[in-house]
């Protein structure tokens, strides 16, 4: 359906001068105006969960950025509807919203408007879930929806419509559903072509009136430029001759992508110049983010030629004679202007100025105060314009990740008041690609895990591996690799798992590698630090995570176990084995899934529940210990493949870190050899039946250590048919 389709489902509120709001509003409010230039996007019903026929609550679900606050202001000014804005309420809890009513709209008047939700003929909006999940713990956010819950079982129809991103929405749909009260799950769509087209329009005309007289003067131009660069960036995510899919509308109809070509176009003097510049690009720019770079590199270069010829050069001319100085072309270049705004968003001081004479450099600095709040990457002369540019400037700096720049960059997007955007994690990926550069600090890999974590929809999952050295080898090496892999939910062509890449070296290996908010759906092998938590209450981990590694520090004072809930995964477990552990959790975990841990004083509280024994090998076979090991790396490094199996690609499975020597490869033929694992096409699977009929082992024995006696009767035999292997 249609955002309007929905719309007419939610009844008409009484409104602000029925039931107005007292002084204590506490983020509640009512929207006393709807955006002109709003175009109402689809809204479809998620496909992860069974949908109920009458559902009692509401809940909108979309990846960051995409508009939920916009479309949750706009369903409240259509509707009359009081929104309650979480970002600016306290951390939620115990009758949180019961309170929140009575505050707001006042004693007398609480009792009214709890009717009117009861009966039907009122509904509030809830926005920034998100917001509220980050401030409270766990505990503190389940009363939260248990409040919610409470007030809806009653009620004759829908009290409350809830907006947060994919993870929070899901999460919260299964808080309402083991309550047992029925919700929708809905996921705002992408804009389609039309929509994307109309988007643009209403945006350049709603910039100011110079930009709409001169789409209205030269409409035919602007039609071809704007259809040009949709054309071009629709090419990029699909190739040519293919019907635009879901995975194209992603990046297609995503609106800080929009706002970006909007701004380009309303700044444009000459349209055919512009398509010119794209027809130039040439074939070697085939991914949709290199044609964002080259508009937001166009913007550049342009204000730099208009800057000089229109501001700089007259208001220096006088002082640059005088000093004998004429070197124009060095002023405000591209990467003048991405320092210099830098320092504006993150408000330090940093030195981009060209060198010059004295007198020359105060006077460009003097006028530059007046010049570069009016910057089209700025707002408001202070803040990025858009999520795109603000995505482009951060990545850029972060590339360089020895500058003081780039820490300064790195502090800030690891803010809590920082939302994190998938766009950070692309353009890092691309920048560093056109340097021909696929080295990422070690650092940073956390920043951008969470930048794509930003970017999950219902038909979009996120994997992260990373080898960097396995504390149980000794002769692995210290080099780092990873991969960010982008999961759809619609298989490829050949019917297999459809997965985008993104591979990468590991720098800085003797950094601790951080997750700050939560993980899931990783496998991570490091002789190194990882450091969990740290910025909220409760850690977030799972479902499907390993983790193997010498230090562990837990810097939360709780831990959440997520299960996989309604979605099909061939295995759910975590997994937490460490040489070492430090941890700050002061209470028992809450597993909702299922949680494995292993580390010197893991069978103490709180931990003594999940922990699991080192292996006892029996030293009867000297050979054991190292043959299960490499078996069970092999197995381990499996991933919840499509229908809910377990698959891997077949150079990750055949690398030397898996393998590691002549062993490793016959133990891998052995098993192939089984029917245990089999091949096809480019992925080994693992085959559930034949492990359990030859090992009697599931791929979860393996994950949380159990040495079953037949599979170490299978071993046993495999050593003394492979002794030359030894």
């Amino acid at each position: 359906m249609n955002f309007y389709e929905m719309l007419d489902q939610l009844p008409i509120c009484p409104g602000e001068e029925i039931l107005p709001l007292g002084v204590k509003s506490g983020g509640l409010k009512y929207q006393r105006k709807g955006l002109s230039e709003f175009i109402g996007p689809d809204i479809e019903q998620s496909i992860s969960i069974e949908q109920p026929i009458h559902p009692k609550i509401i809940i909108i679900s979309a990846a960051g950025a995409v508009g939920k606050s916009t479309i949750a202001n706009e369903i409240a000014y259509r509707k009359r509807s009081p929104i309650w804005d979480l970002a600016k309420a306290p951390a939620v809890g115990t009758n949180s919203v019961t309170g929140q009513i009575t505050s707001a709209f006042g004693f007398e008047t609480a009792s009214t408007v709890s009717q009117q939700l009861i009966n039907g003929e009122l509904f509030m909006i809830i926005d920034a879930l998100d917001e509220a999940r980050v401030k409270a713990n766990e505990a503190g956010y389940e009363a939260f929806i248990v409040n919610i819950a409470e007030i809806t079982k009653n009620a004759s129809g829908t009290p409350f419509v809830l907006l947060g991103r994919t993870q929070t929405a899901e999460t919260t749909w299964l808080l309402l559903d083991d309550i047992g009260i029925p919700a929708s799950l809905l996921a705002i769509q992408p804009f389609t072509r039309r929509q994307a087209e109309e988007y643009i329009e209403a945006r350049i005309n709603h910039f100011d009136d110079s930009a709409k007289k001169r789409i209205q003067d030269h409409q035919e131009p602007f039609l071809m430029a704007r259809n040009h660069i949709l054309n071009l960036l629709q090419k990029a995510v699909i190739g040519d001759d293919k019907i635009p899919d879901n995975t194209a509308r992603e990046f297609l109809g995503y609106a800080p992508v929009l706002e970006t070509v909007a701004v380009l176009l309303a700044k444009e003097g000459n349209y055919h110049d512009f398509i010119e510049s794209l027809n130039s690009m040439g074939k070697q720019e085939d991914r949709p983010l290199a044609v964002l770079d080259h508009v937001v590199t166009r913007l550049l270069e342009r204000e730099q030629k208009q800057k000089l010829q229109i501001n700089i050069k007259p208001a220096l001319a006088a002082v640059a004679e005088e000093a004998g100085w004429d070197s124009w072309n060095d002023l405000y270049s591209p990467e003048e202007q991405k320092a210099r705004l830098l320092g504006i968003i993150l408000k330090r001081r940093v030195e981009a100025c060209p060198k010059m004479p004295t007198s020359v450099r105060a006077q460009y600095e003097e006028q530059l105060k007046v010049w570069l709040p009016e910057h089209p990457f700025l707002r408001e002369g202070s803040i990025p314009a858009n999520l795109v540019f603000e995505s482009y400037l951060f990545a850029d700096a972060m590339r360089e990740y020895l500058t003081p720049l780039a820490q300064d960059v790195e502090d800030h997007v690891m803010t809590s008041e920082y939302k994190p955007s998938r766009l950070l994690a692309d353009f890092y990926i691309l920048l560093g690609q056109k340097q021909g550069e696929n080295r990422v600090a070690q650092r940073q890999i956390g920043i951008l895990y969470d930048s794509l974590l930003a970017g999950e929809t219902d038909s979009l999952r996120i994997r992260l591996s990373i080898e960097a050295g396995d504390p149980e080898d000794d002769n692995e090496d210290n080099i780092g690799e990873g991969e960010f892999e982008l999961v759809y939910a619609l298989p490829d062509s050949d019917g297999e798992e459809n997965v985008e890449t993104r591979i990468f070296i590991i720098d800085q290996i003797n950094r601790p590698l951080s997750f700050r908010r939560q993980l899931k759906d990783a496998n991570i092998i490091t002789r190194g630090i990882i450091k969990l938590g740290g910025e909220v209450d409760d850690f977030e981990i799972g479902p499907s995570v390993q983790i193997r590694c010498n230090d562990l520090e837990i810097n939360s004072m709780g831990l959440i176990v997520r299960g996989a809930g309604s979605r099909e995964v061939a295995s759910e477990a975590v997994v937490l084995d460490a040489q070492n552990c430090k941890s700050s959790v002061s209470r028992r975990p809450i597993v909702r899934g299922n949680l494995t841990i292993c580390w010197p004083g893991s069978d103490s509280y709180p931990w003594n529940e999940y922990s699991v024994e080192s292996i006892n090998y029996n030293q009867e076979n000297p050979y054991m210990e190292e043959t299960y090991r490499r078996l069970r790396r092999i197995v381990t490094a499996f991933q919840s493949h499509s229908k809910g199996s377990l698959a891997r690609v077949r150079d990750k499975i055949e690398h030397r870190r898996i393998l590691n020597n002549e062993m490793g490869s016959a133990l891998l033929d052995q098993l192939l050899t089984d029917n245990i694992l089999y091949l096809k096409g480019k992925f080994y699977h693992w085959n559930p039946k034949r492990g359990d009929e030859e090992l009697g082992a599931s791929y979860d024995d393996f994950c949380q250590r159990r040495l079953k006696p037949k599979t170490r009767n299978y071993l046993n035999m495999f050593i003394e048919n492979n002794q030359d292997a030894f």
